[in-house]
């Protein structure tokens, strides 16, 4: 699967796993967020690490 996201979509979505990423080390988010994680865990911080450097490397070759 491909997506194509805007610069600014990419700092959105880089913005908000960071942001879960911090707050999940305090809060269970997924109770939260629960419809979202029926079938599947939510990622791990090292995995939202990981995840944020793909999106990154990737935006690079995205345009505005």
């Amino acid at each position: 699967m491909e997506l194509t996201l805007s610069k600014r979509e990419v700092s959105l979505v880089l913005a908000a796993l960071r942001s879960w990423q911090e707050e999940s080390q305090t809060v269970d988010l997924a109770d939260f967020y629960e419809a979202y994680f029926e079938e599947h865990e939510p990622l791990s911080s090292d995995e939202i690490d990981v995840l944020c450097s793909r999106i990154a490397e990737t935006s690079s070759k995205t345009r505005e």
